[in-house]
């Protein structure tokens, strides 16, 4: 809108031809700069950033729903089962056994990607991997372990229950975030060099329309410097 005013402000006066020069010379370097830009963003560069986002979002949803799944097999032995014991749930837990190696690995990978989907990643972690131990009666630092056979009270059952619909909810957001940030980032490098060519073909267009507008002044001929002087003569 401010450029349309201002056109219709310069419309009718004319351009000497010394300042045509001065915005030819200008426009054609922003235009050559930002050509520059798009031949900087090349296919490998672009493949590479691609091949990033791309896994990066595949084992995220790989591992954190290895981990939901983990839960929601806990989850389903407190709900089916007949006064569950420990013994029941570590064999719950290792039928969809974490690869921890891979799952450090992923938090390196997110925290070099986005730290708002770094927090959340770290946040299922610290909620599993105090949960886990506590369900399975395994011994912490300070804490003495639960034997397998003991079986758990009704208020642990459901205490239990609530904590993992909990964690296993919480997953569901984190695995549902994550995803859509690396598929946003995907979609922005296929078209970055789309917008700056967007951007030199807008150039190019108002450099036209202004010259359109603004006729070019050029430089009183000899016949009429001649008119003058005799009239003044």
């Amino acid at each position: 809108m401010k450029l349309y005013f201002l056109l219709l402000k310069l419309r009718g006066k004319k351009m000497d031809a010394n300042t045509f020069t001065v915005i030819g010379a200008f426009t054609v370097a922003i235009i050559s700069g930002l050509l520059a830009m798009t031949a900087s963003l090349s296919a490998k560069e672009k493949e590479i950033k691609l091949t990033i986002y791309e896994k990066l979002g595949i084992d995220t949803h790989t591992i954190l729903e290895r981990i939901h799944n983990n839960s929601q097999c806990m989850r389903l032995v407190f709900e089916k089962a007949n006064n569950p014991n420990r013994e029941s749930l570590i064999e719950a837990e290792e039928a969809y056994a974490l690869d921890i190696d891979k799952i450090r690995e992923l938090r390196v990978r997110i925290k070099f990607f986005d730290e708002g989907c770094f927090k959340k990643y770290e946040n299922i972690l610290v909620l599993h991997g105090s949960l886990s131990p506590e369900i399975t009666g395994r011994a912490k630092s300070g804490q003495k372990a639960i034997h397998p056979s003991v079986n758990y009270t009704k208020e642990e059952i459901e205490y239990y229950k609530k904590q993992l619909d909990i964690l296993i909810n919480k997953i569901d957001e984190t695995k549902e975030y994550i995803t859509n940030k690396t598929a946003k980032e995907y979609n922005k490098t296929i078209s970055s060099s789309k917008r700056i060519i967007f951007v030199t073909i807008l150039l190019i267009v108002i450099f036209i329309i202004t010259f359109i507008l603004i006729p070019l002044k050029y430089h009183e001929n000899k016949a009429e410097k001649e008119k003058v002087t005799l009239v003044h003569s």
